[in-house]
């Protein structure tokens, strides 16, 4: 014959079962709350990666544009020879003339793009000084997220290693309580977003503050048996 509940001891072993409960709940929050940690950081580190990839990218661009202004120079500097050679071909002076300024022309405009030339490769210089100075600053940026990495998985381990020690707790005071209580007190805590039982505040539900009547609180008051709130069905008791 099953022995009947004794709702005076019972009771402080379900409170103190919540309050493993809720210590559980918050180390397992923390858990999944301490990767975010590294959030920040890793923002600023996919953003100084896509730094360096429009560096590279505009060193890349440049590069491409002087080895075009260098073919368009050989090709200029070839039309010089060729009007050079067609010198001692021409009749008159006015051909000739016509010539040295064609010729001069071209001279100029070949001399506008060596300059262009110069310009770009100055350009790459800058660019290049800027990307190995992006790099050392990635670098720098890509060690701080490393060991700040190493430190949450530490910090993990260690908040993994107490919920193992509150498990032992926990396993050790459920051991102690009537199985029909414990079913309830789980049903509960699974269904009221981890609190199953509440105390007594103010005259009100601890758990959604709904007023109970003076009844009520005699019946909890009596410990005789389990007083639960009308609006939320959570235990109550009286925090004495």
């Amino acid at each position: 014959m099953k022995m009947a509940v004794n709702y005076q001891q019972q009771i402080p072993i379900l409170v103190k079962l919540q309050e493993i409960d809720s210590f559980l709940a918050d180390l397992r929050n923390e858990i999944e709350r301490k990767p975010l940690e590294l959030g920040e950081l890793k923002l600023r580190l996919e953003e100084k990666k896509k730094q360096l990839d429009v560096i590279q990218e505009d060193i890349k661009r440049i590069k491409i544009n002087i080895k075009e202004k260098e073919l368009e120079l050989k090709s200029g500097e070839e039309e010089v020879k060729r009007l050079q050679s067609q010198l001692m071909q021409v009749k008159t002076n006015k051909e000739y003339k016509s010539l040295l300024m064609e010729i001069e022309g071209k001279k100029a405009d070949n001399s506008l793009i060596e300059d262009n030339i110069l310009d770009l490769m100055e350009e790459v210089d800058k660019k290049e000084l800027e990307l190995n100075k992006e790099r050392d600053n990635f670098k720098h940026l890509e060690a701080e997220y490393s060991k700040e990495e190493a430190r949450i998985k530490s910090e993990i381990a260690k908040i993994e290693n107490q919920i193992k020690d509150k498990e032992k707790e926990r396993e050790e005071v459920c051991s102690h309580l009537d199985t029909q209580l414990l079913s309830i007190y789980e049903r509960l805590l699974k269904n009221r977003d981890g609190l199953a039982i509440v105390p007594v505040v103010n005259d009100a539900c601890g758990g959604c503050h709904l007023s109970l009547r003076p009844q009520i609180i005699n019946e909890i008051k009596r410990k005789d048996h389990l007083v639960t709130c009308e609006r939320c069905s959570r235990i109550l008791y009286l925090d004495e």
